[in-house]
């Protein structure tokens, strides 16, 4: 599964979940994002630009502001 087709199925899973399951994502996406930015040796601005762009594509696909 492409970094599409796993947001169109959040999208998809959103209407069903709770505040807290989106936030618990939303974390979960972030700390991803970082920990592949670290494992590729990317600086820690790289790192930073990684996780927010995460956080902001999560957050977009579940509607959470």
């Amino acid at each position: 599964m492409n970094a599409e087709e796993t947001l169109n199925k959040l999208k998809e899973q959103a209407a069903t979940m709770t505040a807290e399951q989106k936030q618990a994502a939303v974390a979960t996406a972030r700390k991803a994002a970082e920990d592949a930015a670290k494992a590729a040796g990317q600086t820690a601005e790289q790192i930073t630009a990684a996780a927010d762009a995460a956080e902001k594509a999560i957050k977009e696909a579940l509607g959470v502001q």
